[in-house]
């Protein structure tokens, strides 16, 4: 039996929100693993050395799972998210912060699908977390490519992916989609990174409930 309720695919995002909830649409169908997936993210990233100073981007920000920790975590206009959809964006803005957090913590959003941060300060953290699990090898190298121009030689780019062999359906998938998955040898995942600029090291396991394997990237060039 699927988990989406009939049509859900063919209905807009606002339309999918309100029916099975912002935390839902990300892969948080209950609530215990919308905070145990955002918590995983927060502990791992200030366990590799991200402090309140540091400027971070949230790569496929989404409602905000780990939003939530790290705006407020974060010092003044230090945390900066990209997404395709400001409405689920919003959605965790409403849902998911108390008093004057916002306000005070100054988070930065940017909505597209070029990976473009436009103005915001070169990063020293960065993850996108359940990204390239749903790209295409050409997506991938873009998202690596845009990333490269706003890193500095000390930035980290953390990312997850599917490792494994490529099925006959993603083989056949020409375009992204988030409601698809895409799984990567790691020496895949190694070339593209290396063609657009990166160096990159298999972190592997990190507790992931669904088994995505973690990466750090660090700028080449």
């Amino acid at each position: 039996m699927s988990r989406w309720p009939d049509g859900y695919f063919s209905k807009s995002v606002v339309e999918r929100i309100s029916e099975i909830g912002h935390r839902a649409y990300v892969g948080g169908f209950t609530d215990e693993l919308w905070y145990k997936i955002g918590k995983l993210q927060y502990h791992f990233l200030v366990g590799e050395g991200l402090c309140c100073e540091h400027v971070f981007y949230d790569v496929a920000c989404g409602s905000l799972r780990l939003g939530q920790y790290l705006i407020p975590y974060l010092g003044t206009g230090r945390y900066f998210g990209i997404d395709l959809a400001p409405e689920l964006v919003q959605a965790g803005l409403d849902n998911e912060f108390f008093g004057r957090v916002i306000a005070e913590k100054k988070p930065s959003f940017f909505f597209n699908s070029e990976f473009d941060f436009q103005d915001a300060p070169k990063f020293d953290f960065a993850m996108a977390q359940s990204l390239f699990t749903h790209l295409t090898p050409d997506d991938i190298a873009k998202c690596l490519t845009k990333m490269q121009d706003k890193a500095h030689k000390a930035s980290a780019f953390y990312f997850t992916f599917f490792e494994g062999a490529q099925t006959a359906e993603q083989l056949s998938q020409t375009r992204s989609d988030p409601n698809k998955n895409w799984r990567y040898e790691f020496s895949q995942i190694s070339e593209i990174a290396n063609r657009t600029g990166w160096r990159v090291h298999l972190v592997g396991d990190w507790e992931h409930p669904a088994n995505q394997k973690m990466v750090r990237a660090e700028p080449a060039r």
